[in-house]
């Protein structure tokens, strides 16, 4: 995996997300997301952290922002969280282009 240091986010890790990506887009253009939901059983260090139950499933959530132009990928998220207290909520279309 490529290790990158030299960028506004590696120097900046902890950019509000609204920030983020407008630094993403005045770097490489447009951008847009691609985000997926999986489920599966927890770890025991994940279970022990998220304070799941015992037999409750964990949600795990990626998100790419990515340029509009080649799909390049800029950024990856990654929220881990028990399945038994997680609401998803998601906008499409035009107003999905400026992230929260």
């Amino acid at each position: 995996m490529e290790q990158i240091t030299s960028t506004t986010l590696a120097r900046q890790p902890n950019l509000p997300p609204a920030e983020a990506y407008a630094r993403l887009a005045a770097a490489h253009g447009p951008i847009e997301w691609c985000e997926a939901v999986g489920a599966r059983m927890p770890r025991p260090d994940e279970r022990a952290a998220l304070h799941v139950p015992e037999g409750v499933p964990v949600l795990i959530s990626q998100c790419i922002t990515q340029t509009q132009a080649d799909t390049r990928r800029l950024m990856l998220e990654t929220t881990t969280m028990g399945a038994g207290s997680a609401h998803l909520a998601f906008t499409y279309g035009p107003a999905a282009t400026k992230r929260r």
